[in-house]
């Protein structure tokens, strides 16, 4: 729709109506016209023609050319009159005139209209006797005979040139009439616009703020109206502002003052806020620097009390020996939740995310808290839901972290009881689910006004609580800032004196593939158990864990409800029972042998609230049952089930499975370690060797691979830079290899601790990593898990926690002989660093600081590997600046190493 000022509406309104009417009158008055020019024509036409054919009557009868001739003259006469043709009733012509003023136009182009009429005899019917003959019998009247024909031709010239000139004159006059109500129509629009116009550049003064703006009233009427109510309103907006600005001035003065007096403060705020970050930086840096040196001396203190642990002891110095492991290693803890504290309010604190799997993340960090659970009499319970997705891709670490946290506060806290854990799926989308995981126990509880302090850093409840349970207060607040990096909240619901339960929620992306969600499990179906638990939440996590095996299970809170079963039915192949060893227990349980020595159809499993494999061992030896420790672990226990009903597996012992968690032994394990560093890869073979496994050495990622085709390995340790190939393309190739039901496990080893790259690793296939010196019994103990663990759960990445200080228990024979082949290789790795650093080659000496610095935590040289590890962390962080000032302290440490071996040797 077109936008139309007024000036053109009034147009529109004056034109259409006025050019409608003049072309409907127009159209009309020229279609009349035509009409009548067209009648006129044709009455000409055919009053000529029947002129013609009465006065040519007798010429015709009676054959006389020469009266023909006169009349065809006389009718050529008149101008219009283009030819005259007399023909007899036979059709034959008897005469064809033309007009001569006609002659030289073309006939054929000439536009002509024919008229033509009969020549008709008048005949007296009683004239003689031969009456028939003259009759007629087709005409209509019998007393006429047509003789011939006359036909006239007339020129339509003359006819057009009248149209024409009828049509120009009536489209004159319109056009004439339409000129004339425009002029009018333009005059009416000018005499509305001209004062619109003026106001509206009026209004264009006063926008740009000039309100002293004057209109001439000139018009009348409405016009007028508007004008006198512009003006008005103009001398309004004129007062208004001079009151406005009037106020302003007054406000603008008070306000100056103000703004003086908020820039001051806004200063001194600034400064002070200053002040406040740059002591929270300097006690973030103070805190981590503090834990860090404070770490060397700490595990030079563990260390060594691991090696006279090995040694011969009497029970006073070894109770003396473990009180010193406990205090050191308490110590330890609280040095790594301080930095921790640092770390997060520094905001420095990353997750490294991977694939995992949730439940045994959960079951890990409750086999870590069993034993200070069992020295109270508590029971740990954990409720996974079924709806709850296992993997997901999350950090494992810091969740368990998390949990160790929430269930070592439950632990201390309980006086006895139970310790349930739930972890439920509070919202799934298609990409994510977000996981509630809560801790619930039955201690003290908290209060309403107590909860409020909680998850502060250095808070506890109360200084009594303090010096009656210890601690520093940092392990809610470490909890806290964790589960908000990982996508959730933290919070507890308590009354006190009725326990408390903490909870925390973790945002997780899951598996696409839901069939690889869980782990497969064994189908046992036809089979029946039997489960015997008083603790009947403890009894609803077994029946969570067997919900999916196609059992039939029988749960029972009472003895003789099991026992009237066992006598009666249905049939029970196998009893679960929990048992405290007590004397009530032991009664039920001998009742239970002794139904089926008399009944020897179903098996017993014993569930034991101890982890000690010294219990384990007599509680079979007593009773000749299966024990299983708790808390349970669903995989235990489908293995337990597995190896009683399956009919090809061997059942397994309770001894057998005390002998697994006490013996860490690497026995008939063939280990492919691929390190470039000689100290590296001759400690690690050591280790190996020691723990009862096959190790063979290679030097880099192109001579694993030559190694992995010709020979089948258990597990394969993968340093990550090494020259030719490097660990992530050796890992890489050899999962592109591997068929789809093949899984070696891969552990990687680094000594770069401040690395970004470590989820590329895991992306590559590597299953683990651990940061070098590696802690001898965790290095064991992480083979046997990656080697023994379900195929499903292969994806859990386990990242050792990184210390630059880390120490290992090398024996000091082991420790001498390296560090003489360290001695050796110091000139050479000099002279090749000073050289790369001469041509400012950061890169090149970066690898070589590498290589270098991944030996030095196994030998006999603590202030070289601190001088190494700094130049490595400038190397990595590119500060250029200060890395003439490292390397200087390293040359300087080389050399002092170098004069002490030599004065050692004199």
């Amino acid at each position: 729709m077109i936008n139309l000022g007024i000036k053109g509406r009034i147009l529109l309104l004056a034109l259409i109506p006025v050019t409608g009417i003049a072309l409907v009158l127009s159209t009309y008055f020229i279609h009349s016209q035509l009409q009548s020019l067209d009648y006129a024509l044709n009455n000409h036409g055919q009053a000529l023609a029947r002129h013609l054919a009465s006065a040519s009557e007798y010429a015709v009868f009676s054959g006389n050319r020469e009266i023909l001739e006169a009349l065809a003259k006389q009718a050529l006469s008149e101008g219009d009159v283009v030819t005259i043709i007399i023909t007899d009733k036979r059709g034959a012509t008897l005469l064809d005139f033309h007009n001569k003023l006609a002659e030289t136009d073309n006939d054929e182009r000439q536009k002509v209209r024919i008229f033509s009429q009969p020549i008709i005899q008048q005949i007296i019917t009683n004239l003689d006797e031969d009456e028939a003959f003259y009759t007629k019998k087709d005409s209509a009247n019998p007393t006429q005979e047509i003789l011939g024909w006359v036909a006239v031709k007339l020129s339509l010239e003359a006819l057009q040139t009248e149209k024409n000139e009828s049509i120009i004159n009536s489209v004159l006059i319109t056009f004439l009439g339409i000129v004339l109500s425009l002029l009018l129509a333009t005059r009416l629009g000018r005499g509305l616009t001209r004062p619109l116009l003026k106001l509206h550049r009026a209004a264009e003064e006063i926008q740009r703020g000039n309100l002293d703006v004057h209109i001439k009233q000139e018009s009348t009427g409405e016009m007028r109206t508007l004008e006198e109510g512009f003006q008005s309103m103009a001398t309004a907006l004129r007062k208004s502002r001079k009151n406005l600005q009037q106020q302003i001035d007054r406000a603008t003065a008070g306000l100056h003052e103000s703004i003086q007096t908020v820039e001051q403060q806004n200063t001194e705020l600034k400064q002070a806020r200053q002040k406040a970050l740059a002591a929270s930086e300097a006690k973030s840096v103070f805190l981590a620097n503090m834990s860090h040196e404070l770490r060397t001396p700490l595990n030079g203190i563990l260390g060594f009390t691991r090696l006279i642990q090995k040694t011969h002891l009497s029970s006073e110095q070894q109770d003396y020996i473990e009180t010193i492991e406990k205090s050191a290693d308490n110590l330890l803890h609280l040095l790594n939740d301080i930095l921790d504290i640092s770390k997060i309010e520094a905001g420095k604190l990353t997750l490294q995310k991977s694939f995992c799997n949730l439940r045994s993340t959960i079951d890990d960090a409750l086999s870590l808290l069993a034993p200070a659970a069992q020295d109270k009499g508590i029971e740990l319970i954990s409720l996974f839901y079924q709806d709850v997705p296992e993997t997901l891709f999350t950090a494992a670490d810091r969740i368990r972290q998390i949990m160790l946290n929430l269930i070592g506060n439950a632990i201390k806290f309980s006086p006895a009881g139970f310790i349930v854990i739930r972890t439920m799926l509070e919202e799934e989308t298609d990409e994510s689910v977000l996981i509630r995981i809560s801790v619930t126990d039955q201690g003290i509880g908290i209060s309403a006004e107590n909860q409020k302090r909680l998850f502060h850093s250095f808070e506890q409840l109360d200084d009594s609580m303090a010096r009656q349970y210890k601690g520093a207060g940092l392990g809610l607040a470490i909890s806290r800032s964790l589960a908000e990096l990982l996508g959730g909240v933290i919070g507890v619901d308590s009354r006190e004196g009725d326990g408390a339960t903490f909870w925390f929620t973790i945002r997780c992306h899951k598996l696409q593939r839901k069939q690889d969600d869980q782990t497969p499990m064994p189908q046992f179906s036809g089979y029946s158990v039997g489960i015997y638990d008083p603790n009947e939440t403890s009894s609803l996590s077994l029946m969570h864990m067997l919900k999916t095996s196609n059992l039939n299970v029988y749960p029972h809170q009472h003895p003789e409800t099991l026992l009237r079963q066992i006598a009666s039915g249905p049939k029970i192949d196998i009893v679960i029972m929990a048992t405290s060893l007590d004397s009530q227990d032991t009664e039920f349980l001998q009742s239970l042998l002794s139904k089926r020595q008399h009944k020897s159809d179903f098996n017993i499993i014993l569930l034991v609230n101890s982890v000690d494999p010294v219990t384990l061992l007599f509680v079979h030896q007593q009773y000749g049952c299966l024990c299983i420790p708790k808390p349970l672990r669903k995989q235990e226990i489908i293995s337990a089930l597995e190896s009683l009903l399956s009919p090809h597996s061997p059942q397994q012992t309770a001894e057998t499975l005390a002998d697994n968690n006490a013996i860490d032994s690497l026995s008939g394990y063939k280990i492919l370690v691929v390190e470039d560093n000689e100290i590296n890869a001759k400690l690690v073979a050591h280790i190996l060797s020691q723990a009862g496994a096959s190790v063979s050495l290679t030097e880099n990622g192109q001579e694993a691979i030559d190694s992995y085709r010709n020979t089948p390995f258990d597990a394969i340790l993968m340093d990550i830079h090494m020259p030719v190939m490097n660990g992530i393309q050796a890992a890489q190739w050899i999962r592109s290899q591997e068929a789809d039901d093949e899984h070696i496990p891969i552990i990687g080893l680094t000594a770069s601790l401040l690395d970004t790259d470590r989820e590329r690793y895991f992306q590559a296939g590597i299953d683990a990593m651990l940061v070098k010196p590696a802690d001898n019994e965790h290095l064991i103990a992480l083979i046997r898990k990656l080697c023994t663990q379900p195929e499903s759960s292969a994806m859990t990445c386990i990242m050792t926690p990184p210390s630059v200080d880390a120490g290992t228990d090398t024996p000091p024979p082991i420790q001498t002989s390296l560090t003489s082949m360290l001695i050796k290789e110091i000139p050479d790795v000099r002279a090749k660093m000073q050289t790369i650093s001469t041509a400012e080659d950061w890169q090149q000496l970066q690898e070589v600081s590498h290589k270098f610095f991944g030996g030095l935590g196994y030998c006999d040289a603590k202030e070289l590997r601190a001088a190494a590890s700094r130049l490595h962390r400038c190397l990595i962080s590119r500060e250029h600046s200060t890395i003439a000032g490292t390397l200087a302290d390293v040359f300087m440490e080389m050399d002092r190493l170098l004069a002490a071996h030599k004065n050692d040797r004199t």
